[in-house]
């Protein structure tokens, strides 16, 4: 090839010197755009943020947060103490009233004497000294305190069956039925009725 170039004239030598430099141009063009075309092979991945998110969330799984875990108390310090449920203080007071011993009278020239109440059929009941009088059922108010006396009677006077107790100033004690004994003979009236009930020292 050299060897014809070399017996051709000067003007033909510069055409195909010419004509060889623009192939070699043109295939070095030529490649350039192959490599450039490469980045718009559809099948090439497109790694855009959410692309990288899915990646990473493909090869980092997402664990669920553990659930809330009891602390044990360290060694050496107790635990802490159980909060006890509220008491209902009308059923303290009521079971007060139901195993202490008081003071009570019927008869308002008796002194206070040593009561307690006794159970019965219908929950407690209350029997007081000297009169003998005796109310099978005590009735306790909202507040845990005895609220009435039923089914009350006395050896030797008449009383009204259902006795209201109304509370002193003072809350020490609960008194009623001042009015309304009579004797038994003729019906007169009796001359100093009424109950009176003292609390108990728990209670004071």
């Amino acid at each position: 090839m050299l060897g014809r170039i070399g017996r051709m004239g000067t003007q033909t030598r510069l055409s195909l010197i010419l004509a060889l430099a623009f192939c070699v141009a043109a295939a070095a063009c030529s490649d350039r755009g192959a490599v450039a075309d490469t980045s718009a092979d559809p099948a090439a991945p497109f790694f855009g943020p959410a692309a990288k998110a899915a990646v990473l969330a493909e090869r980092v799984p997402l664990v669920p947060p553990r659930p809330p875990q009891e602390i044990a108390p360290l060694p050496g310090l107790p635990a802490f103490p159980e909060v006890a449920p509220l008491t209902d203080d009308a059923a303290r007071r009521r079971e007060i009233w139901a195993s202490s011993r008081f003071r009570c009278r019927a008869i308002s020239t008796t002194k206070l004497r040593t009561c307690k109440l006794a159970p019965s059929p219908a929950g407690w009941s209350i029997t007081f000294p000297i009169a003998d009088l005796t109310c099978d059922e005590v009735v306790f108010d909202a507040a845990g305190d005895p609220a009435e006396l039923r089914g009350c009677r006395s050896t030797w006077l008449r009383v009204p069956k259902t006795i209201s107790l109304k509370r002193s100033r003072d809350g020490l004690v609960w008194s009623g039925s001042h009015a309304g004994w009579r004797w038994p003979g003729d019906g007169t009236s009796y001359c100093c009725p009424g109950v009176w009930i003292e609390a108990p020292s728990a209670l004071r």
